[in-house]
């Protein structure tokens, strides 16, 4: 027969307490993986939500560059600044980015790091080695990126655009004359209620008439013959943004006029202007100044009297500095720009630097003809057509900081550059209308 021991519970209680069985550790063993798995869920959700907020970043930022519909430093400059602007902070997430560009899509491009938490802490990992980098779990490294493409469509020719964000009367109309632009239009930066301005009895003909501010009609008789001036739109930034190196120094050119009489007449109506750059220049009653073909860089006042004229082919005249301003109180000036794309500015017939801020004066009369562009971004624009104004030009768009068209005659603005050979401008153009959409 076989005996039993009667039941011992202090026993009992020493073998359930003793931290050297076999239970203990089998339970902390198993807790491992537990862990572990927990801790993966964990950073796995967290790399998830992660990728998710950057990659809806990056999306964001390209169609944000993408609707500038400007050029490529204009569209990366806009996803940066979306990417500052809307940073995603989150604890143990670092990340960098990069933008590119190019004429039809900009690619924005975001790599991460996330640092794990309790799977690191299972395993003990702090060498910051990333997973995919020697299988450890402190760092986890994604990359997103994001393309958007642009579109832009029914864009118009702009030929006449005023770059003061809040100057009143922008662009001013006045007097009895007549306005016409053909196959363009006119744009006004101005943010002001009076941007765009027209009064007395003028009649302005144009494809159409933009303000980023509102407009003004006074005076009777006058109209936007055929259109209703639209506004709330969008500024236009500088088309063209030259950047023109100037020279310091100039020469000072002879006085082209006549003076004199009898046998002691002295005939000095003739000047040929071949220096590469002036300090002024004075054209008198019965003078004339013929510049040579090439850039001529002004550094003073370029005066032309009643009776005057200005001329020269292939020429592009430089306003350069403080001092630099076009006074043409009468007379005549024939210029045409050069149309050799090798040139340094074909197409342009009358540029400034940004430190020309002197507002410039063209009143001329019928035999006016200036073809090629007229850029003078810091500077203004004094237009008066007592006689009819360059009438005979195709091509004569004016990029100014402001502009007022006055007088009794007629004005007319041209953009057909193929007329002259003139070099097609892409960037001035209406950039209202665009369309931007993923496509990756």
């Amino acid at each position: 027969m076989f005996g039993f021991k009667s039941f011992d519970p202090k026993a009992f209680r020493r073998y359930w307490s003793n931290s050297a069985g076999s239970v203990a550790t089998m339970f902390a063993l198993s807790s491992i993986p537990i862990v572990a798995a927990a801790g993966a869920t964990i950073d796995y959700n967290r790399i998830v939500d992660t990728e998710a907020a950057l990659q809806a970043l990056a999306d964001a930022a390209s169609l944000a560059g993408a609707a500038t519909a400007g050029d490529e430093d204009t569209m990366e400059a806009a996803a940066n600044v979306y990417l500052t602007n809307n940073a995603v902070a989150r604890p143990g997430v670092t990340y960098t980015t990069s933008v590119e560009a190019d004429e039809e899509q900009i690619e924005v491009t975001i790599t991460a790091s996330v640092e794990g938490t309790l799977m690191s802490a299972v395993f003990n990992t702090g060498s910051g080695r990333s997973l995919g980098n020697g299988g450890d779990f402190s760092v986890v490294s994604r990359e997103v990126d994001a393309t958007a493409e642009y579109q832009v469509s029914n864009q118009q020719d702009v030929c006449i655009l005023t770059l003061d964000r809040t100057a009143p009367e922008g662009l001013y109309f006045s007097g009895s004359g007549d306005f016409t632009s053909t196959d363009c239009g006119m744009h006004s930066n101005s943010n002001a209620v009076d941007g765009l301005y027209r009064g007395g009895s003028s009649d302005v003909r144009t494809d159409f008439a933009h303000v980023v501010g509102n407009y003004v009609e006074n005076g009777n008789g006058g109209d936007f013959v055929g259109i209703t001036p639209v506004t709330g739109k969008r500024p236009i930034d500088d088309p063209f943004d030259l950047d023109i190196d100037c020279p310091t120094t100039g020469v000072a050119a002879a006085t082209p006029y006549s003076v004199g009489n009898g046998r002691n007449r002295v005939n000095y109506s003739t000047r040929s202007l071949s220096a590469s750059a002036y300090t002024n220049i004075t054209v008198g009653n019965g003078g004339t100044a013929t510049f040579t073909s090439g850039v001529h860089y002004i550094l003073g006042e370029i005066e032309i009297s009643n009776g005057g004229k200005l001329e020269g082919e292939n020429v592009t005249l430089v306003l350069c500095g403080a001092a630099a301003a076009i006074d043409h109180q009468g007379g005549d000036i024939e210029l045409s720009a050069p149309s050799d794309p090798t040139s340094e500015y074909p197409g342009f017939a009358i540029i400034a630097n940004d430190d020309v801020t002197i507002e410039n004066a063209l009143r001329g009369g019928p035999d006016t003809t200036l073809k090629g562009i007229y850029y003078t971004p810091n500077a203004g624009l004094d237009l008066r057509g007592n006689a009819d104004f360059n009438v005979n030009s195709a091509y004569f768009p004016i990029v100014t900081k402001t502009l007022e068209l006055s007088g009794a005659g007629a004005v007319n603005v041209g953009m057909d550059n193929s007329a002259y050979g003139y070099p097609e401008q892409p960037t001035l153009r209406t950039a209202d209308e665009s369309t931007v959409r993923l496509i990756q």
